[in-house]
C-alpha cells in the first residue's frame, strides 16, 4: 500500500528543455549544439547539480573553454531558470492528492541558485519536506540518496511511490523497494500514479 509520494521536479512538475532554451538564443546550428555540449552536457553540469560548483565558477569553467562570454552564459542561466514552468496537469494532481492528505515530497537534482529562483512557486506548499541535490552533496541515481530521503522523513521504501522522468533514477529507487512510475506525461501515467495512491 502506498502512504506517500516523492516527486522529481524536472519534466515531472516543471518544463526543462534545454532544447528550446538554447531555441531562445538565436545562435548558428554549430554554437548551439557547442553550448549544449559545453553547459548542459558537461561533467560540470553535474558539479553544478551536486552543489561542487556554484554558478559563478561554472560560468568561469565553461567560459574558459569556448567562446562564450560570461555575460551570454549568464544570460543562457537566467533563460535557464525562467524555463521551469508548471506543468498544469502535475500541479492538478498535487492538488487532489493534498486534499486526500497524502503526504508529498520532494526529490531533485537542482543547484542552488535555481530552487533559490523557483522555490516561491505556490506548489512548493504541497510537499511535506524537500531535498535537493545541490544542498545535500549528492545527485540521482545514487542510492545514497534515495536512503536519505527515506530516512530524513521516516518513510519505507515499500509505502513510497517515486515519480520521476529518468530510467537510470527509476532503476535505482526500484532497486531499494520503493514503488515507481517512469513519468512520461501521458495519460497512463497520471492514471498509474492515481491507482496506487487509490485516489
Amino acid at each position: 500500500m502506498v502512504l506517500n509520494i516523492v516527486f522529481d521536479l524536472g519534466n515531472v512538475v516543471l518544463d526543462w528543455d534545454p532544447q528550446r532554451i538554447l531555441a531562445q538564443l538565436q545562435l548558428t546550428p554549430a554554437r548551439s549544439e557547442q553550448l549544449q555540449q559545453e553547459l548542459f552536457k558537461h561533467g560540470d553540469w553535474l558539479d553544478f547539480d551536486c552543489g561542487l560548483v556554484n554558478e559563478a565558477t561554472l560560468i568561469k569553467r565553461v567560459s574558459a573553454r569556448c567562446d562564450f562570454s560570461p555575460a551570454e552564459l549568464t544570460h543562457c542561466l537566467l533563460l535557464a531558470k525562467q524555463s521551469l514552468t508548471e506543468i498544469e496537469p502535475t500541479v492538478a494532481l498535487m492538488e487532489q492528492i493534498h486534499r486526500a492528505g497524502i503526504a508529498q515530497y520532494c526529490l531533485s537534482n537542482m543547484p542552488n541558485e535555481t530552487f533559490t529562483f523557483i522555490k516561491e512557486k505556490p506548489f512548493f506548499n504541497y510537499f511535506s519536506g524537500i531535498v535537493i541535490s545541490a544542498q545535500v552533496k549528492m545527485i540521482k541515481p545514487s542510492a545514497a540518496l534515495f536512503r536519505y530521503t527515506l530516512d530524513r522523513f521516516g518513510l519505507q521504501a515499500a509505502d513510497t511511490l517515486f515519480v520521476d522522468d529518468s530510467a537510470a533514477n527509476i532503476a535505482a529507487a526500484e532497486e531499494l523497494g520503493i514503488q515507481c512510475v517512469h513519468f512520461k506525461r501521458s495519460p497512463a501515467c497520471y492514471q498509474s500514479i492515481v491507482q496506487a495512491l487509490q485516489l
